[in-house]
């Protein structure tokens, strides 16, 4: 099939929140972008089964193909493969960047954190948002003397709808934020976005990175030469890229953030149906150990649960039912290959580190009524650190390739347990200035 050479000045690779940061950036400011994404361009739908035909590669997902990951170990990793990436389904979360993680690189991603949250109105949600299962799990975490707190969200409250659930689902009232907003806005500005675009490899000359190989539907071929290339793929797909472009060093020793629901099954319903995602919660720091409330619509929850459905968990009683997550962060190791099983280890320290997240759980939930427990299995929240800084990419997130970036979670150098995109978006918003020559 004949080969389509296409001219921009950059190229970026992935439309998660890494990608758009940069793509909209730099299209406001007059450069020429073109912005390659494997997924369709969807719409927020607000189903269960929408998101995951839509952002989770349809039937593609059901055979571990493209939305779905299972590790060697057998634990379930979970992306988007969409315009937008994983901002599409994630529940809104924003912690701030941790300083003393970048301090040793020479900044701290104060300032530009501090201008995405202005930008997008990051905060807590007022009272009238959170809901009943939310409150009350936070009630019982304080009168224990937990510091249990509301947590930023990405989320505008006017236009957020009480009792809805579908922040994890893509929002379609406007009122929880997605990178495909700003994909649009780059796009409205003069960018190009094709998409179901696979990259296979970054084009380079003399050790300096020119451009990109990709295949598009139906087998097409694009030569996409750039001045700049951003990969900004994922803590999966970014490795992947830069193996095949002869990068030996990514896609070793990384973090997934694993998490577990513990569930609380209470005498009488606790209304927990129809709420906000992960509106209050607590970081024990030094623990390394998460939490946050889970009230999950039903669609959702009897997934979660079929995790564990070998013991039979009470599906049926959803209504009398609320889960906490426990969310911990784990020691960096295991391998993504270019292709084939990705392989990534719990050491010993990570599932006693889970036991005592779980033993957390359980003791704020039987504080809060709960007369029975059963947890799920065990699932990948944001596998990164597969191209971390001062490994893969140095302090402004230039490869070995020169002129080749990456910018997306797996340049987080070290182990993180905590929501990532505001950190990413914070990465995106300083690559920016430097490609712009501002830094």
């Amino acid at each position: 099939m004949e080969m389509e050479k296409i001219q921009t000045e950059v190229v970026v690779v992935g439309s998660g929140p890494g990608g758009a940061t940069v793509a909209r950036d730099l299209t406001l400011q007059g450069k020429k972008v073109t912005i390659l994404e494997w997924g369709e361009d969807n719409p927020p739908t607000g189903t269960t089964f929408g998101g995951i035909k839509n952002y989770m590669g349809g039937w593609a997902f059901l055979g571990l193909k493209r939305g779905a990951l299972v590790s060697k170990e057998l634990t379930l990793m979970v992306r988007n493969i969409t315009t937008g990436g994983t901002s599409m389904m994630f529940c809104g979360t924003a912690y701030d960047p941790d300083p003393e993680m970048w301090e040793r690189f020479g900044f701290t991603l104060e300032k530009e954190s501090s201008e995405i949250r202005d930008e997008l109105r990051v905060g807590p949600l007022p009272d009238r948002l959170i809901g009943p299962g939310a409150a009350r799990i936070m009630a019982a975490a304080l009168e224990l003397g937990y510091p249990w707190h509301k947590l930023s969200k990405f989320i505008n409250p006017e236009n957020c709808i009480p009792n809805c659930n579908e922040c994890s689902m893509g929002c379609k009232h406007a009122g929880k934020w997605h990178a495909r907003e700003w994909v649009l806005d780059a796009v409205q500005q003069g960018a190009a976005l094709l998409t179901k675009t696979y990259v296979e490899k970054v084009l380079q000359e003399g050790g300096i990175a020119v451009g990109v190989l990709a295949k598009g539907p139906g087998g097409k071929r694009y030569e996409i030469r750039a001045r700049q290339v951003v990969i900004s793929a994922g803590g999966v797909g970014s490795p992947q890229i830069l193996l095949r472009s002869g990068i030996t060093g990514a896609g070793t020793n990384f973090f997934i953030d694993p998490f577990q629901m513990v569930c609380g099954v209470f005498d009488q319903p606790v209304n927990a149906k129809g709420e906000a995602l992960m509106v209050t919660g607590m970081h024990l720091k030094q623990e390394g150990i998460m939490f946050a409330d889970m009230c999950y619509n039903f669609s959702l929850f009897a997934i979660m649960a079929g995790q564990f459905w070998y013991k039979f968990p009470p599906t049926h009683k959803y209504r009398s039912t609320l889960p906490v997550m426990v969310k911990i962060r784990d020691e960096m190791a295991g391998r993504i290959p270019a292709k084939g099983m990705i392989s990534k280890p719990l050491t010993s320290a990570d599932r006693d580190k889970l036991d005592q997240g779980t033993a957390i759980a359980a003791r704020i939930l039987k504080q809060a009524g709960a007369r029975s427990f059963w947890k799920t299995g065990i699932s990948a929240a944001h596998p990164g650190g597969t191209c971390r800084m001062g490994a893969v990419v140095d302090a402004n997130l230039q490869t070995e390739i020169k002129n080749c970036y990456v910018c997306d979670a797996s340049v987080i150098p070290v182990p993180f347990g905590i929501p990532p995109t505001l950190t990413v978006l914070s990465l995106a918003r300083r690559l920016s200035n430097h490609l712009l020559g501002r830094n």
